[in-house]
């Protein structure tokens, strides 16, 4: 016999209860609530739990609610947007994100991450695209996880290494056990992180060359050799290609950075010189340029110059102050080498110049503080 349902009272209707056509299905007890998942594979409960504490909601944020709500295909459309860097980064901040970043079908926001850098080689075909991505921005060492840059990529090997790793990973004492074995394995050229002149090879890759030298026979061995010829001159010919980009970005970077210095310079001698330094400048061009505050690859903003205008007037005007003391000191040198000169011989020492800077008659003369022409004139 059907069982009369309470939808009615449920939703809050205080109806009579009306008879439902399916059978009402017996909860087991101990049986879990009804659970649904979500776009990103996270599972939530259907049911309303306990209320968590205004704390706790405040805790988790806005963002990642929103986040969480958001249609898949318009988080990969903003995703497109980030730079590689960015990308990496972010399949590594939460279980989500890496679970969308690191599915095939997140391929397509790679490669459009990939075309936003200039001239980045493309991705091998024996790397997928997160792969590729950590090869080449990655900032950790592969062995042990220490802190590197791109200046520690051994870009044939395909492998980022600290300073200490390769003592122990990369050596140049390796024995040939047939012949041609030593074509299997990558070697680095110049401008891939090793200075060595030597031929050097990476210990682990040696150690996987000779397990499958002891695994094949001597036919499958030969067939082998050939395609791992061609793979090594491939994988080659694309490291030379990284390290190309490389130092081109180092160029570039350069060259940029040499533009936006010299553009911030200008913009801040013609703010000073609005204050009346104009004339200052003509004697400290070069000091000014080589400035903390000056020189720095960054645009010169409204925010960024009332943040440095008074450390820069303060400094401009002790540049004056020691200037024009140094060229009194020169003046009164002269005049007073001339004075002695003219002078009878004497057994009696004259004073030196420097005691007649510090002594109080110079002093009290008001001679300090006195313009070239002042000097000349009161000498």
């Amino acid at each position: 016999m059907p069982k009369k349902s309470v939808a009615g009272a449920a939703n809050g209707n205080a109806g009579p209860p009306v008879e439902s056509s399916q059978p009402e299905l017996k909860k087991e007890p101990g049986q879990p609530k009804k659970r649904r998942k979500t776009v990103y594979g996270v599972v939530e409960s259907s049911a309303a739990g306990p209320k968590s504490s205004k704390r706790t909601r405040r805790a988790r944020g806005r963002l990642s609610t929103f986040l969480a709500n958001m249609p898949v295909d318009v988080l990969l459309e903003i995703m497109t947007h980030l730079t590689p860097k960015d990308l990496l980064n972010l399949s590594r901040t939460t279980k989500a994100f890496r679970n969308i970043l690191l599915r095939p079908f997140s391929a397509g926001v790679w490669r459009a991450s990939f075309s936003q850098v200039r001239g980045l080689p493309k991705c091998p075909e024996d790397l997928c695209e997160p792969q590729y991505a950590n090869y080449m921005f990655g900032d950790t060492c592969d062995s042990c996880g220490d802190p590197v840059s791109n200046e520690d990529v051994y870009w044939t090997f395909r492998k980022r290494l600290c300073v200490r790793c390769p003592k122990t990973l990369i050596s140049s004492q390796v024995e040939e056990p047939v012949p041609g074995f030593l074509s299997l394995l990558h070697t680095p050229g110049l401008g891939t992180g090793y200075t060595s002149y030597k031929a050097s090879y990476y210990m682990p890759e040696v150690a996987q060359m000779q397990e499958k030298l002891q695994q094949l026979s001597k036919d499958d061995w030969e067939l082998f050799m050939k395609e791992r010829v061609e793979y090594v001159k491939r994988t080659s010919e694309h490291a030379r290609a990284c390290s190309m980009w490389v130092e081109y970005g180092w160029l570039r970077r350069a060259g940029e950075n040499k533009e936006l210095r010299e553009k911030r310079f200008r913009s801040i001698k013609a703010r000073l010189s609005d204050l009346g330094w104009a004339t200052e400048l003509q004697h400290c061009d070069l000091q000014l340029s080589k400035h903390k505050l000056v020189r720095q690859p960054r645009a010169l903003t409204e925010r960024i110059w009332n943040n440095i205008r008074d450390p820069l007037v303060s400094w401009i005007a002790e540049s004056r102050a020691n200037r024009l003391a140094n060229r009194r000191r020169i003046v009164v040198s002269r005049l007073y080498f001339t004075y002695v000169k003219e002078l009878q011989p004497s057994s009696e020492a004259w004073p030196t110049l420097a005691v007649v800077y510090a002594s109080s008659e110079f002093k009290a003369s008001g001679l300090v503080n006195a313009s070239a022409p002042d000097l000349k004139a009161a000498l």
